[in-house]
């Protein structure tokens, strides 16, 4: 996946963003062969909520990623043996998977499986003297 940030429209229009150029050898036809097309996107003038079910499952799962990662940095940054902000981070992500449009679909099912196993690693240590 590579981000792109498309800038913003005053008005609906359709822009051109980038063109993908893709050059490649025909085997079958033994010549070099490019395929160019370019990146268009159709804007209203009306803004939009709803998102594609598979678009919200790819969303949430780069969420999840991104809870994970930052739950572990807070883990590995805590002096103490409290990790609850570290855990408050997974519980975060798993509510928002859970109200997100693609909610029921298997693979955010999955997601959520995973965070809640990954809440039963961490656990706060108990010291003694």
């Amino acid at each position: 996946l590579s981000p792109v940030c498309l800038g913003s429209l005053r008005r609906a229009a359709t822009a051109n963003y980038m063109t993908f150029r893709l050059r490649y050898e025909n085997v079958i036809a033994s010549t070099d062969q490019e395929i160019v097309t370019p990146l268009n996107v159709e804007r209203s003038d009306r803004p939009t909520s709803d998102r594609v079910g598979h678009v919200d499952a790819e969303h949430n799962r780069v969420i999840c990623a991104e809870a994970l990662e930052r739950s572990s940095k807070i883990a590995d940054t805590i002096s103490g043996s409290d990790l609850s902000r570290a855990r408050q981070v997974v519980y975060d992500c798993i509510k928002r998977i859970q109200t997100s449009v693609s909610a029921k679909d298997e693979a955010c099912l999955d997601l959520v499986t995973e965070l809640r196993a990954a809440l039963d690693g961490p656990k706060d240590r108990i010291t003694s003297a």
